[in-house]
């Protein structure tokens, strides 16, 4: 009997000071426990650094692209052609490591040991880095962005935008795209510009150059 009044009393106490805090105007600490406190200060600041430096980062780029329009077509197509043509050249050893493979029976396996893979051509590479930054990247910035729209306008309507399509393909196609990457392998290739002009000239006819391209 004793053993349960007594548990009683503590538990009204403890219900009185419940109901006695909820009616305080002295509002209970809300600051976490020491083990949910992250370490150097306030949680958000650690990611703060980070972000700080990635959108300076992103900023700098931006400000690249707005500034120089010219290096920045010529950096960003230079990249792209030249690693379309690591990827071009990948493709194109292993074809030919398999077709050498094919022409062997599995006891002619020792004969595979001494088939190698096609040597990456460094020359080649920096032909199509030089005319994807030249043309590609700053030729075709200022042809598009800055000579069409005097030639045509800036609209988006139908007969503008078949008037720079048709001027593309039937002008800057054949007089100045394709011959420029002819140029650029002659120099990088070492052989005259005649000769250059002579390999457009019967890749247009004999091969039907514009054909494919268009």
């Amino acid at each position: 009997m004793a053993r349960g009044l007594l548990v009683w009393f503590v538990l009204a106490l403890s219900s009185c000071a419940t109901t006695a805090s909820a009616f305080s105007s002295v509002y209970p600490s809300t600051k976490p426990p020491p083990w949910m406190k992250a370490r150097g200060g306030c949680s958000g600041s650690m990611s703060r650094p980070s972000t700080s430096l990635k959108s300076a980062v992103l900023g700098a780029i931006d400000n690249f692209y707005k500034t120089m329009p010219l290096a920045s077509a010529f950096f960003t197509c230079g990249i792209k052609a030249s690693l379309a043509d690591m990827v071009a050249q990948k493709r194109a050893a292993k074809e030919i490591f398999q077709a050498d493979g094919d022409d062997y029976t599995e006891n002619d396996a020792l004969i595979l040991d001494n088939i190698e893979v096609t040597p990456f051509e460094k020359r080649r590479n920096v032909a199509f880095l030089l005319y994807g930054g030249l043309y590609q990247g700053m030729a075709q910035e200022v042809i598009f962005n800055d000579i069409f729209p005097i030639l045509f306008g800036q609209g988006d309507d139908l007969p503008t935008v078949f008037s720079k399509v048709l001027c593309d393909s039937m002008i800057v196609t054949p007089f100045i795209c394709l011959p420029v990457a002819y140029i650029v392998k002659s120099f990088i290739f070492q052989y005259s510009l005649v000769e250059a002009f002579a390999r457009y000239k019967d890749d247009i006819l004999k091969n039907g150059l514009l054909t494919k391209y268009w």
